[in-house]
């Protein structure tokens, strides 16, 4: 969230009231800033450009005195073979919320269009489980972070990763799946004795489902969204499949 709120944040405000400019879009991860301005039909395209240079050289003062000096540069496209973007925001609603919204209708809805080729998604944020591992007990068995590592990877679980919360003593992993049974989980052995007991995940960790982290924050004229980039099959109609997808959006509505 540091480059979200120390570099995109300041920088979006900044161009925000730039005459010629439709909607502002970006795209915050690790180190990355990514910043797309659409400009408005008719606009002075190289007038708003300059006017958006000027503003960053102002708000270069603003930034963090580690970040790269920020550029602006003109493209015809971000891929020349995408024929539309899709951005899905809501003032109401979190990340999580459109996640779910987006990949339960509306990803699917795109791809089964004829003529769409490929759909890729930005800030989607995917149901994942969420192991809330007690430092404390861990301590008490004997049991290392890697022999929890090793026992979910012998179960074919990829850890993508967590975070220590020293407060109350846990770690926290998050692990992009879809099980069958939360159940399943808790019950991996994790270390195994001959004369006591197994002991379980359960016996360390509370296993919930939840949400996975953000690698990437994606904001649409400052609010929480999800942006779809739709691509066409080669030998597709582009008019016409262009014209399907906006019908798709429109039937959308507001939220």
């Amino acid at each position: 969230q540091f480059m979200e709120q120390e570099v995109t944040t300041p920088i979006e405000e900044a161009i925000d009231n730039i005459n010629g400019i439709d909607t502002v879009r970006s795209v915050s991860s690790l180190g990355t800033s990514h910043i797309h301005v659409t400009f408005k039909y008719g606009a002075n395209i190289n007038q708003v450009a300059q006017d958006i240079k000027n503003k960053l050289s102002l708000v270069r003062n603003k930034l963090p005195r580690n970040v790269n000096e920020p550029v602006a540069e003109l493209e015809d496209s971000q891929d020349a073979n995408a024929i539309m973007y899709i951005g899905l925001y809501s003032n109401k609603h979190n990340e999580s919320w459109l996640s779910s919204y987006y990949s339960h209708g509306i990803e699917n809805a795109l791809k089964q269009i004829p003529g769409v080729g490929k759909v890729n998604t930005l800030g989607l944020q995917e149901q994942a489980i969420n192991i809330n591992l007690n430092l404390q007990k861990m301590a008490e068995f004997q049991i290392t972070f890697e022999q929890v590592k090793e026992a979910l990877e012998e179960m074919n679980v990829s850890v993508e990763g967590g975070t220590v919360h020293n407060k109350d003593q846990s770690y926290v992993i998050a692990i992009n799946a879809k099980p069958s049974s939360i159940e399943s989980f808790r019950n991996i052995v994790i270390k195994q004795f001959k004369n006591r007991d197994n002991v379980y995940l359960k016996d360390i960790a509370t296993v919930a489902l939840g949400q996975s982290t953000l690698t990437q924050i994606t904001r649409i004229n400052g609010y929480p969204g999800v942006i779809a980039v739709v691509y066409p099959s080669r030998d597709a109609n582009i008019v016409e499949v262009a014209s399907k997808v906006k019908k798709l959006v429109q039937q959308q509505g507001t939220f």
